[in-house]
């Protein structure tokens, strides 16, 4: 699973949970503002993506941890700013914030 992320390029990720509904992973991904799922054939999903947000309106903005909820991945927004190239995320805004995605 970890060779399949990074061969996405993915260089960051936080939040990993598995659905037992869905029978996917989900997996946040800090530096790209952005989440995934991964099935158990490996197929990769991209879910939801952001650029440079402040997270007010429900956007992604450095995503961290996860839940399942139901029919929702509720997601803490943890609004990291490192120093990387690699970040999309180049200012910390108050206050953090809640993303919720919809799941068929």
């Amino acid at each position: 699973m970890f060779k399949l992320i990074s061969s996405a390029g993915s260089r960051a990720t936080d939040g990993l949970k598995w659905d037992k509904r869905t029978n996917k992973i989900y997996i946040t991904y800090l530096f790209a503002n952005a989440i995934y799922s991964i099935d158990m054939q490996g197929k990769l999903e991209l879910l939801a993506q952001n650029g440079n947000t402040t997270g007010l309106h429900g956007e992604l903005d450095a995503p961290s941890e996860l839940i399942v909820r139901g029919k929702d991945i509720i997601i803490m927004n943890f609004d990291a700013v490192f120093d990387s190239p690699n970040i999309v995320n180049k200012k910390a805004y108050n206050p953090h914030t809640l993303s919720v995605i919809k799941l068929k």
